[in-house]
């Protein structure tokens, strides 16, 4: 479920927060440092190496030892990933959260950006490589590496992606640790999938635009997916098709995608079956 501070005797230590089997709530134990007569933060090699491995979600086999009343881990065994969800449309495997918000500072060195997000009632802090910003005299200044993009650069920065969210959306996070920290790559809808019928083909109006809108049923629940007007980039099928495929289907079974973005569920492919 995550790492924080914790405290070893009198010394400052990487805790490992994780679920028990068996169990809802969650358990925090300490980690041990690879000197101990260290009072700083300084986690053992197998703990350093486990947290680059491990994503939120994974299932983790976990050592521990108690003497003295004092329970620390001594090993973290990866069991394999349970947070990885693969994309309805087909890509390689994301990690699934629901957006809840994003903070951008402004400072003289650069852009800084956190996105809280959500997994049930688990929340978690992404933080973004600092952005470059533009001064007043026209040049840019960023303690960032290469992998910070320049808000003059064709593809859209983090901080701009996350911008095209609201709370409750769905997407799609990739993610690094560094330090024991979320370091955000990558923030994008994350496709879902059902099997339904096209009952009809309707109108919405949306900030006074109007799309067309498929009203589909499936076993559990009616959905209205919103028919873009404009390909969305990296969409595998343009609007132009989406809409001569619908209207094919007539009451047909069919595959939906679909993606929530600014609260909108809008429609990705439609496939009959």
């Amino acid at each position: 479920m995550g790492w924080g501070p914790g405290q070893f005797s009198k010394a400052q230590v990487v805790a490992i927060k994780f679920i028990p089997k068996g169990r809802s709530s969650k358990v925090s134990l300490v980690t041990p440092n690879r000197n101990d007569k260290s009072k700083k933060a300084d986690p053992a090699a197998f703990v350093t190496t486990a947290a680059r491995k491990l994503k939120l979600g994974d299932g983790v086999k976990i050592g521990y030892s108690t003497l003295s009343k004092q329970t620390w881990v001594t090993s973290i065994t990866p069991l394999g990933s349970t947070s990885k969800t693969k994309s309805a449309s087909g890509q390689s495997e994301c990690d699934k959260f629901v957006f809840v918000g994003a903070r951008k500072t402004r400072t003289s060195a650069g852009l800084r950006m956190t996105v809280l997000a959500r997994k049930g009632s688990n929340m978690w802090t992404f933080s973004a490589p600092l952005e470059v910003v533009e001064t007043a005299s026209g040049s840019s200044h960023s303690q960032s590496d290469s992998a910070s993009s320049s808000i003059s650069s064709p593809r859209k920065t983090l901080s701009q992606l996350a911008s095209g969210f609201t709370a409750g959306d769905v997407v799609a996070l990739k993610y690094d640790t560094v330090n024991f920290r979320y370091v955000l790559k990558d923030i994008k809808p994350y496709m879902m999938s059902v099997d339904g019928r096209l009952t009809r083909i309707g109108q919405r109006t949306i900030k006074g635009v109007k799309y067309d809108a498929a009203y589909i049923r499936t076993a559990k629940v009616n959905l209205a997916l919103i028919v873009p007007r404009v390909t969305r980039k990296g969409a595998k099928t343009d609007v132009g098709t989406l809409a001569s495929t619908l209207k094919t289907l007539d009451q047909s079974q069919a595959t939906f995608t679909y993606y929530k973005q600014r609260g909108v569920m809008w429609m990705g492919e439609a496939t009959a079956k």
